[in-house]
């Protein structure tokens, strides 16, 4: 939660998150592959063609599916925010010390 940001700046930090995570997922595969090498018939496992192609497709994916979060962060109050999550850690308290409800 950005107290202050506009909401083009948390759509921006929501954005770049995800583009991190498939950043991260894209050398991870990569560097996996050839585990996956046994199972291919025809291509490498690090056939650049085949990993230029999924990482545009996923790369497009994540963009659109972290269009979403996104979005509704830009559009929530960030006090509201702060008062729902800080009535939900009370509420987890609760739940984890029975004899704290009982005070």
């Amino acid at each position: 939660m950005a107290i202050g940001a506009s909401a083009r700046n948390v759509q921006g930090m929501v954005s770049a998150q995800t583009l991190a995570g498939g950043a991260l997922g894209t050398l991870a595969s990569w560097g996996l592959a050839g585990l996956a090498s046994g199972l291919l018939y025809g291509v490498a496992a690090t056939d650049p063609l085949t990993f230029a192609a999924m990482l545009l497709v996923l790369t497009f994916v994540a963009a659109v599916a972290g269009c979403v979060p996104a979005r509704r962060a830009s559009r929530i109050d960030p006090m509201a925010a702060l008062r729902a999550e800080s009535a939900s850690a009370r509420s987890l308290r609760r739940r984890r010390m029975p004899a704290a409800a009982n005070r």
